[in-house]
């Protein structure tokens, strides 16, 4: 898989569900689906919670939609009707193109990130990227964020494997960066913008990534 191309084909086939952000959501489904869903006169979500730093990338909740297209990540000419969420194992919810998918425990206070509701992107990105790193088989760049939108970690992939990791602390400022290889390097901010650990030449896979030494992990969000 391709992210670079997947992505794009997405924006080329859905044009108008893409760029309308007044109507339209995303949310990821079972690692390798996107869903798009379409706002109702009924819906409610917490999209104007306070500290929101970056709309487009942050995680929201809402009452209930309408399911308009499921697409594969891997290829995006392929759709299917009916998917359940993947996040919440506990908590399942079916999402059925053409039919409106509502959670009852919707909790309609706003500043409450994680609670009741349907968990769900304004924008695409967020949502082709997450839980792809459970996909073995890529090449190209997945990007995660924290609820507030600011950049989490960014992974550079080529047929399947790991060559470039960034992170960033909640605040923005970069945490690490790693370059896997004979010529490749490490290095750890702190909070300020100063480096506190560098190694140079010779970075391996196993020792800054695999293992996660020196690593923030993935954070477990429990999403709808």
């Amino acid at each position: 898989m391709d992210t670079y191309n997947s992505f794009d084909c997405i924006r080329k086939l859905y044009p108008i569900l893409i760029t309308d952000k007044e109507r339209y959501v995303f949310k990821s489904c079972e690692y390798e689906w996107v869903t798009i869903l379409e706002r109702t006169i009924l819906t409610r979500t917490n999209e104007y919670r306070d500290r929101v730093v970056n709309k487009d990338t942050a995680i929201f909740r809402g009452n209930q939609f309408r399911v308009v297209a499921i697409i594969n990540k891997f290829d995006p000419k392929i759709t299917t009707d009916r998917i359940m969420n993947s996040m919440y194992a506990f908590r399942r919810l079916e999402y059925i193109v053409g039919e409106i998918v509502e959670a009852k425990d919707y909790d309609d206070n706003i500043n409450k990130i994680y609670s009741g509701g349907i968990y769900f992107y304004t924008t695409l990105e967020p949502a082709f990227s997450l839980e792809l790193h459970q996909c073995d088989v890529m090449t190209g760049i997945i990007s995660y964020y924290y609820d507030n939108g600011t950049m989490m970690s960014e992974y550079t992939f080529s047929n399947g494997k790991i060559i470039v990791r960034k992170q960033w602390h909640y605040t923005g400022k970069i945490f690490d960066k790693v370059i896997v290889g004979k010529n490749g390097s490490y290095r750890m901010w702190d909070i300020f913008g100063k480096i506190i650990i560098e190694k140079l030449n010779n970075v391996s896979y196993d020792e800054f990534i695999d293992n996660g030494i020196i690593d923030k992990q993935w954070i477990k969000y429990s999403l709808e």
